[in-house]
């Protein structure tokens, strides 16, 4: 529907989409999200392994980098509530496990 207004060719220099795999619109309390769900805040997650506090980790990070500096992300890293880390890509790319990781990879 967007690229119907604006036209797809332009799309590119100002949007983006990064889907979350495993990111549940709410949670039960009590409950751990599966899903990389964190992209900036640290909540609870102690360091070494709390997200850390720049364009990669952070979503509004990432956007300020675009807006001021022109500088797109191309992946975000999201942290889950276990403190595990996970790619997250611009779509159409997606996740793929791979070598004990996930990373970036084209969709088939």
């Amino acid at each position: 529907m967007t690229a119907a207004a604006t036209g797809a060719s332009d799309m590119d220099d100002w949007y983006s989409l990064y889907l979350v795999p495993g990111h549940d619109h709410c949670t039960n309390v009590g409950s751990i999200a599966r899903g990389a769900w964190k992209f900036g805040q640290l909540g609870a997650i102690p360091l070494p392994r709390a997200a850390a506090n720049d364009a990669t980790h952070n979503a509004l990070l990432a956007l300020v980098e675009w807006v001021e500096r022109k500088r797109e992300p191309v992946k975000l890293i999201g942290l889950t509530d276990a403190g595990e880390t996970r790619e997250i890509c611009r779509y159409p790319s997606e996740g793929k496990w791979k070598g004990g990781k996930w990373v970036c990879g084209p969709r088939k």
